[in-house]
């Protein structure tokens, strides 16, 4: 008889949604609220929490919601990830983010499309919601959607665009093929490490696998507090220019070139531009003007010191 049990179960199982969280429970608790309301998740997904804090709370909230538990104690976004795809027996795997807020019918929408594919990977996009009142300059970032790619049907996504992390579907198989995502690469707690969703793609497309993208999917993703801040926002771009070092690295030899041929173009052709922006745009901020100048420079120095 349980024999027969799970054998029904993993018939009628198709996806696993997986949702990685550290120390953020009211968040996680709206996000399951919005995957569980005006209609409930179909039977054919799962629903996983993967904690890299272990706490009671995110237990209590899991099951609340009819999710299942387990904690990741290696502390990390890939590490978490890499142990929902452990624990999974699914052919397909969801990953969304602790901070969303899902539209009725998203995984019924995930459910019919991987019912319907014959890809290993593909997600969608999102807009943009805020928990606290955003400063005016933040606002120009957020204005539209953000897509990785400008399709407005589904297929291929060409190389060089990268699905987002917190909406994106990947075939068990292919993740376990590639060596699943990087622990070097994404956030660990509070330490800032990007680019592991990047990598893997590259390497899902380098085994063969293409990638395709689905105007259809989308939700809403927070933006984090502290991105309201100048400093932390140079943080992210100094991190994501390591992390393109690792993906992409530069030709031996090439880094001090690299400095100064990125660094002369900022200086002499970004400058300027929003410099005379700042004068002549109306709602173009001295913020705007700092960051769309220094988060290159951050970028830049961020590649130059993880190149070798």
């Amino acid at each position: 008889m349980g024999r027969w049990v799970v054998a029904v179960y993993l018939w009628t199982v198709q996806f696993t949604v997986i949702i990685c969280t550290y120390e953020r429970p009211a968040l996680l608790e709206g996000s399951l609220r919005s995957l569980a309301e005006p209609e409930p998740p179909p039977d054919d997904c799962r629903l996983l929490i993967v904690d890299n804090a272990g706490t009671p709370e995110v237990r209590a909230i899991a099951a609340t919601y009819g999710a299942d538990y387990v904690h990741e104690p290696s502390v990390g976004l890939s590490h978490a990830r890499n142990r929902g795809a452990a624990e999974s027996e699914t052919e397909w795997l969801v990953y969304l983010d602790d901070d969303i807020q899902a539209p009725p019918g998203l995984l019924r929408r995930f459910g019919e499309r991987i019912r319907a594919t014959d890809c290993a990977a593909f997600g969608g996009q999102y807009t943009h919601w805020f928990a606290t009142p955003p400063p005016a300059w933040l606002r120009r970032y957020y204005a539209g959607p953000r897509r990785p790619g400008t399709a407005t049907v589904y297929g291929v996504l060409p190389a060089g665009q990268y699905l987002i992390g917190c909406i994106m579907a990947i075939r068990r198989g292919a993740l376990a093929r590639v060596g699943g995502f990087d622990p070097a690469l994404g956030m660990s707690g509070d330490r800032i490490v990007r680019g592991e969703d990047d990598h893997v793609q590259d390497k899902l497309r380098h085994a063969g696998f293409p990638v395709y993208y689905d105007p259809g999917l989308t939700l809403r993703h927070l933006v984090q507090p502290y991105k309201y801040l100048l400093g932390n926002r140079l943080a992210l771009s100094y991190a994501e220019g390591r992390a393109s070092a690792t993906i992409t690295p530069l030709p031996h030899g090439s880094r001090w070139a690299f400095l100064l041929r990125a660094a002369a173009r900022v200086t002499f052709v970004k400058l300027p531009k929003n410099l005379a922006r700042l004068l002549l745009l109306r709602g173009y901020y001295w913020q705007n003007a700092y960051l769309d100048t220094v988060q290159k420079y951050a970028w830049i120095l961020g590649r130059f010191t993880a190149s070798r």
